[in-house]
């Protein structure tokens, strides 16, 4: 069973693998990656987005992203190993400019 928040184990947390789990649901029912704010396309704002939580979770102590993590790693980790960082936004980025000079 999918849930839609992501959190299999109930156990008020998204792990990784919980992360990963929903990922794969998502690749299997034709998700657009790197759409982080689901709007049907891949842009620039998605890379800020993934950026501006990166910033978060490495400068604020025990930040907690929740619902938040569901989409980013649903959605933003582009190099698939399970963690957020400036790489995905770059990635993002990178396909988006592709997009724009095709």
């Amino acid at each position: 069973n999918i849930q839609a928040n992501g959190d299999y184990d109930n156990d008020g947390y998204v792990s990784a693998k919980e992360g990963t789990i929903m990922r794969t649901y998502l690749v299997n029912t034709g998700f657009l990656s790197g759409d982080i704010n689901r709007d049907g396309r891949v842009d620039s704002v998605d890379a800020s987005d993934i950026l501006s939580c990166y910033a978060k979770v490495q400068t604020t102590e025990n930040y907690y992203l929740g619902e938040e993590y569901i989409s980013l790693l649903a959605y933003g980790d582009e190099n698939f190993d399970d963690s957020i960082d400036a790489e995905d936004a770059s990635n993002v980025l990178s396909a988006y400019a592709k997009t724009q000079t095709e």
